[in-house]
């Protein structure tokens, strides 16, 4: 038996007259469905204003670190990996070292924190690396020789590696390659810091140098860019929405009294 059909009527518009065409009234009806009210207005400019602060502050930042290593020469200098290892000054920060050996069996690598994951569960395979950390020695370490890693000079950063499965554990002779060394491990994050400290509990973080493979020095100008864009951008942040709110009413009250 078929029962009774539903009626629509709920679904038309009640007490509803289109303006006759031409009619200013009805573009604005028409437009009205996606002008946001006052509240929301408002709520988009808090985030606006939160991430344009961010910004800033990122490249304000990121200009600072750039200007620091700016004075670092425009050519790779070779530098004895050795050398370093033994105390000697580092010649300058944009470096090409030689033959080394990569402790990829010491490797301490960064994932992006995966739902429902708790702290120290060891992440599955397809968790995504960040970066990872590893020494490097000289050929003369005595690591090589069958001593444990007690000390060495340099720690690379590298983030080519995309996820876990793709890590490699076994130590390799590394070819020369060219970088900036940027600082001692104690410039990375706390947290780092202390990943450092406990994988190599007697080793100095403040004598280890961060080496970042493939990095070039930016000059000077490049980091007053940074740090110029990332103030335009705090101050949009903080001024400018007011500025546009203040123009915008100019214009208005203009507008009315021109009527």
């Amino acid at each position: 038996m078929v029962g009774p059909t539903p009626s629509l009527t709920r679904w038309r518009p009640v007490n509803y007259t289109r303006p006759p065409v031409g009619d200013p009234s009805d573009s604005e009806a028409r437009l009205a469905w996606w002008k946001p009210d006052r509240e929301v207005r408002a709520r988009f400019r808090g985030w606006a204003r939160v991430i344009l602060f961010i910004g800033g502050a990122m490249l304000c930042v990121a200009g600072y670190k750039e200007a620091r290593l700016s004075s670092a020469s425009s050519t790779a200098v070779p530098v004895d990996l050795a050398a370093l290892e033994g105390g000697a000054p580092l010649p300058d920060r944009h470096v090409r070292i030689g033959p080394h050996v990569r402790v990829l069996s010491e490797t301490i690598y960064f994932v992006l924190k995966h739902s429902g994951a708790s702290d120290g569960a060891k992440p599955p395979p397809s968790a995504v690396v960040t970066s990872i950390l590893y020494p490097i020695v000289s050929a003369d370490h005595p690591y090589l020789h069958g001593e444990p890693l007690r000390h060495f000079a340099v720690l690379v950063r590298d983030d080519s590696v995309d996820h876990v499965r793709d890590l490699v554990w076994n130590d390799t002779a590394g070819e020369p390659v060219e970088g900036m060394l940027v600082g001692d491990v104690t410039r990375m994050s706390d947290g780092r810091v202390d990943s450092v400290r406990k994988a190599f509990p007697g080793v100095d973080p403040e004598q280890v140098l961060i080496f970042d493979p493939g990095r070039q020095p930016k000059s000077l100008i490049t980091s007053l860019l940074f740090m110029a864009g990332g103030a335009v951008l705090i101050f949009l942040s903080v001024m400018g929405f007011e500025l546009l709110r203040r123009l915008s009413g100019g214009s208005v009250e203009q507008a009315q009294r021109q009527e």
